[in-house]
């Protein structure tokens, strides 16, 4: 094989671009001496452990809205993108979803604060994540779904994808204190339910008719409420504890909407004058279709991309009151967010096509799926992980019935191979895994340049999610990359003679780090264009 030589690079004075030359010499020396020189660009930043830690810094102060101040869409508290431009939070962005908390861009802030917690936890930053799971995230016990992402009863969800042939729903609930195990069958107001008890927080609704569930058994300070065939509301209990997911968990397409009467409130002129200003010269028929949506656009559920994401956030939270000790954890304990993690999760293939539509594709951040199942499975919850793994086996199905099974919502797309990969390896479909990784080898590559090598091929996403865009234009180190260095480095640990797979995963998570500022800011990603070459401002 070739033979390699190895140079200790020592690192430059600043932080930033630098470029190495090389001089090939010819065989012999002689006049032919010299002919040949090579640019190898390096980018040279801090120590990762400070990278991420600035990155916490800024995200637990600058890009957060504390709970105290008032929002007109109740986006308190919650952690936003931030404009290293203007260096403030991406509040009144007219493309809704990046300021309404959900979507990639709106939801990446409190992605990235959740997944830092596993590798350089902080107690503030934690406390923080809880703050906004139960303010802003998760309905809980409060009443009003239109100002949360997500809650636990549906948004006019029909009969057809909560009872009809399909077995009635199952609820289970953690407690907060021990009860009685046993059985317990009552009647009231024309319904009928029967409850198994199987210790703490266990409760699990075995048959329900329609009609209306009154309070009186299983007092456990848990609230539950759903809709049963009929359209009839079920009440459950009483809320102190707080309310987990009754098995619907829709996640809404943005906090952040327009309306007649945000039109024409003079306080969110006020609170929102940019915003007001771009919404109110289309509104309501000349608006793009990426730009102020209506309020009842904002509570639609079907967009699977959009789940993946709180799912992170359960799972990082039930991660750190599982394993660090003490816990930090104060609003609700590791069981909860599990659990949540566990019906978010499932809530994405009820709500986004059941295997069509959006659920049909790979997610972007999903393999945090196969990390849930696991943790299910190591917790012994056999029932949870049963249900989780029969609905991605559904999916891997479909998948491996299509040559080419990488598809999106948009053709430019290359974030369906990570979670495609993550499945195919768990499922021991090899051959599938191969040919996963051989996809994404055709668009990644190992180049002498810090901007592209292990960068995934990525054109638009600065008209979609960026502040900044000039027609086609590739990004440099778009979140993409770093995705799909998951498959090569999955593989790299298979199969570690393939040294290539290591090279070009280490460059796409390492690429990631060049989109931070020194003082924590994140971007997009670089503006690829050669007279251009910078961060996006978003």
């Amino acid at each position: 094989g070739p033979r390699w030589l190895r140079y200790r690079v020592l690192p430059g004075l600043r932080r930033g671009r630098a470029r190495v030359v090389v001089r090939y010499e010819a065989a012999g020396g002689g006049a032919q001496e010299g002919v040949l020189e090579q640019a190898v660009h390096y980018f040279v930043h801090e120590a990762a452990e400070k990278v991420v830690r600035a990155l916490g810094a800024l995200g637990s102060t600058k890009a957060w809205l504390n709970a105290s101040v008032a929002d007109p869409w109740g986006r308190s508290p919650a952690f936003f993108g931030y404009d290293m431009q203007k260096e403030e939070k991406v509040m009144e962005e007219p493309r809704v979803c990046m300021s309404g908390l959900s979507d990639e861009y709106g939801a990446g802030a409190s992605l990235s604060m959740a997944i830092k917690q596993l590798g350089q936890p902080s107690e503030q930053e934690v406390g923080q994540l809880e703050e906004y799971v139960h303010g802003t995230l998760f309905a809980g016990e409060h009443g009003d779904r239109k100002k949360f992402l997500q809650d636990g009863r549906t948004y006019g969800a029909s009969a057809r994808s909560i009872g009809g042939r399909q077995p009635p729903p199952r609820v289970r609930l953690y407690c907060g204190r021990a009860v009685n195990r046993g059985t317990r069958r009552f009647s009231e107001v024309g319904v009928t339910a029967f409850w198994v008890l199987r210790g703490v927080g266990d409760c699990v609704l075995s048959s329900a008719r329609w009609g209306r569930l009154c309070s009186g058994f299983c007092q456990v300070e848990v609230t539950v409420s759903w809709v049963l065939p009929g359209g009839v509301d079920c009440v459950l209990g009483s809320a102190r504890w707080g309310r987990l997911c009754s098995g619907f968990c829709q996640v809404r397409l943005s906090l952040l909407y327009w309306s007649d009467r945000v039109n024409e409130d003079p306080e969110v002129l006020k609170a929102a004058s940019r915003l007001s200003e771009a919404c109110r010269r289309c509104w309501p028929k000349d608006c793009y279709w990426l730009s102020c949506w209506s309020e009842t656009k904002s509570l639609e559920e079907w967009r699977a991309y959009n789940y993946p994401h709180p799912t992170a956030v359960y799972w990082s939270l039930y991660r750190i009151g599982r394993h660090w000790a003490p816990s930090w954890l104060k609003r609700s304990t590791w069981q909860f967010y599990l659990r949540q993690a566990h019906r978010t999760a499932l809530a994405m293939w009820e709500h986004a096509g059941q295997g069509k539509d959006t659920s049909q594709w790979g997610l972007m951040v999903a393999s945090i799926f196969q990390l849930v199942l696991s943790d299910l499975k190591l917790e012994g919850w056999t029932s949870e992980a049963a249900e989780l793994e029969r609905v991605m086996l559904a999916r891997v199905k479909h998948w491996r019935s299509l040559p080419f099974p990488f598809g999106s919502e948009f053709p430019w797309d290359s974030t369906g191979h990570e979670e495609i990969y993550t499945w195919m390896e768990y499922f021991g479909h090899a051959e599938e895994a191969e040919a996963t990784v051989s996809a994404v080898l055709a668009y990644v590559s190992v180049l002498p340049t810090w901007g592209l090598s292990g960068s995934a091929r990525r054109w638009f996403d600065f008209f979609i999610n960026g502040k900044d865009f000039m027609g086609n234009e590739r990004i440099m180190h778009h979140y993409a990359g770093a995705l799909n260095s998951i498959p090569l480095l999955g593989m790299y640990q298979r199969a570690p003679h393939r040294l290539h797979l290591l090279r070009a995963g280490i460059a796409g998570v390492m690429g990631s780090l060049t989109n931070i500022r020194e003082d924590g800011a994140p971007s997009m990603g670089w503006h690829g264009h050669p007279a251009r070459l910078y961060r996006d401002p978003y």
